[in-house]
């Protein structure tokens, strides 16, 4: 059961909660209430500023790039109806571009943690050595089962929040995480028995794969020793049986080309939320804003690669899910 928009409601320190998905929120913001995006603030303050405490060793300058990405999303949400991947995920493409563009203006005089800077030295390149198919295998899964995996797996978010990045009732967040993993587990299946149909030898163990994905995992001896010299149909079974562990390693480096999954949690866990009112949110809502029937304008849709809109100077791989920051323009180098 969702709740709406319009029920946000006071909380301390004079910030608001509401127990309505990101994606209403975005539209209320959209439709000129700048409190419901307070409350996406609070949700998410401590994550961004996590991401770039990965990227960031300076503590003031990611305090600064962590109000400048809301910023760019307050003035998107203000423009443009919400996306289909996690806003999280477009949160910290564009929080990225803000440390790639302190990166490329100060150079080595830049407080950068190590790992990133080397990953922007080295041209910020996607990793080419990533098995593709559970993350094509999330892509094709519906937006609420992306979301509800990205907290609850990837990220692995406190059940509460989840709840209520989700809309929904703590208990009904937990049956949607499962049926999402679920969905997840028979699409990676489903894509598999696609690629290897030119193989005739798979054929009989594909269907033991699906077993296991609906949660049954004998396997017949044929099966077994099938996989034990098959690599593909190895992989696959190695993914169903190690589900959220690979979710949670492929997927973000694969979505954001740089991820520091330890580093991250370690970051996200020592943040605080700033004092309230946000200063950024305060001169943005002071400044005039466009209607709501502005023209879309060339940002954050989640895109793949192309000689016009890539987001890095080395780009992911052809078909590989590129995701853009928020006021994106088009150039290479991952700004």
């Amino acid at each position: 059961m969702t709740r709406r928009a319009h029920e946000l409601f006071p909380h301390p320190a004079g910030r608001f909660r509401s127990t309505a998905p990101d994606p209403e929120l975005l539209r209320a913001v959209r439709h000129g209430r700048p409190a419901a995006f307070t409350a996406l603030v609070d949700r998410h303050w401590q994550s961004v500023r996590g991401y770039l405490g990965t990227c960031v060793a300076d503590d003031e300058e990611s305090d600064r790039l962590t109000g400048e990405t809301f910023a760019r999303a307050y003035r998107l949400a203000r423009r443009d109806p919400p996306g289909r991947l996690p806003w999280r995920v477009q949160l910290f493409a564009t929080a990225r571009g803000s440390a790639v563009r302190l990166w490329r203006r100060d150079g080595a005089a830049a407080a950068l943690t190590d790992g990133f800077r080397q990953w922007a030295a080295a041209g910020g390149a996607w990793p080419l050595n990533q098995p593709e198919r559970l993350t094509e295998a999330y892509r094709i899964l519906p937006a609420p089962w992306q979301t509800a995996l990205w907290y609850a797996v990837v990220e692995q978010e406190d059940g509460e929040l989840v709840a209520r990045i989700l809309g929904l009732r703590r208990r009904d967040a937990r049956s949607l995480v499962a049926s999402s993993l679920a969905g997840l587990r028979s699409t990676h299946v489903e894509l598999y028995r696609r690629a290897s149909a030119h193989r005739p030898a798979c054929a009989p163990t594909v269907p033991s794969l699906t077993a296991r994905a609906a949660g049954r995992p004998a396997l017949s001896a044929a099966s077994a020793a099938h996989l034990a010299h098959c690599p593909g149909c190895g992989d696959t079974a190695s993914d169903l049986a190690d589900l959220r562990g690979r979710l949670r390693r492929q997927l973000p480096v694969l979505l954001l080309g740089w991820w520091d999954g330890h580093g991250h949690r370690r970051e996200r866990a020592a943040a605080a939320l700033p004092a309230h009112p946000y200063a950024f949110l305060t001169q943005e809502t002071a400044a005039p804003g466009p209607p709501a029937s502005a023209p879309r304008a060339r940002t954050g849709a989640a895109v793949g690669p192309s000689s016009r809109n890539t987001d890095v100077r080395a780009s992911a791989r052809p078909g590989l899910p590129v995701v853009q920051p928020f006021g994106h323009s088009g150039r290479r180098d991952g700004t």
